[in-house]
């Protein structure tokens, strides 16, 4: 398999995004500034290692990098606890109250 064109990673960005509820610009970011693990055919992957009950399977190729970043970025932003932790409130100008969205600004709090 050769490695994704920008048309085909952005496209995958969106249909995994829209699964999980996420923005896809955020897993764009996060393909940019991890750039690691090295892939196959000279791919670099969005950051996600085996952990937990993810396999190292799971996450050897891009496609696979893409929905466990997807899933993990869900499970952040539904995570209070983790919220909590960085002292920031998930209710105050929030979409749906579990989300990290500054509605005045229209972007995620400073704290995300």
């Amino acid at each position: 398999m050769s490695p994704f064109t920008p048309s085909q990673r952005s496209a995958l960005y969106t249909e995994v995004a829209a699964q999980w509820g996420i923005h896809a610009p955020l897993l764009a970011a996060l393909a940019q500034v991890q750039g690691q693990p090295q892939l196959a055919h000279d791919s670099t992957g969005l950051g996600m290692t085996p952990a937990g009950s993810r396999p190292l399977a799971a996450v050897q190729d891009f496609p696979g990098q893409v929905y466990a970043a997807a899933q993990t970025l869900r499970h952040l932003l539904d995570d209070r606890a983790a919220w909590d932790f960085l002292g920031t409130d998930s209710n105050v100008n929030t979409t749906s109250g579990d989300n990290p969205w500054d509605k005045q600004r229209g972007t995620y709090t400073a704290a995300f």
